[in-house]
């Protein structure tokens, strides 16, 4: 049985939703629908418009920009429920969002 590209897109999607708490990799991704790294990042580009991995960090972000709303958690502990350490996770956070953490959460108070 042949799997369409975007059928194969919606299966790593539900892979990176499931797991984005989790070291997540391109092997990782594509092991999960038995297709080649390089087969995942292109059929994903192709369909969702940015690499997995590039599409995982943004998930990120936006969970844990719903944590921070709905939870008065420490950021050390945000960080690492999304899969990172605080200071990586502070400064792409910062790059996508245009403020720190510290920051959102405060305007969202």
């Amino acid at each position: 049985m042949t799997v369409i590209p975007r059928e194969r897109s919606k299966n790593i999607l539900a892979y990176l939703h499931k797991h984005y708490a989790e070291k997540v990799t391109i092997n990782d991704s594509a092991t999960a629908v038995n297709i080649s790294p390089k087969e995942c990042i292109r059929s994903f580009k192709k369909n969702i418009h940015q690499t997995p991995i590039e599409y995982l960090l943004n998930y990120r972000v936006e969970q844990v920009k719903k944590i921070l709303r709905h939870s008065e958690l420490s950021i050390t502990d945000i960080a690492l429920r999304a899969g990172f350490s605080t200071s990586y996770f502070s400064k792409i956070f910062k790059e996508r969002v245009g403020m720190t953490l510290r920051e959102y959460r405060q305007r969202q108070g």
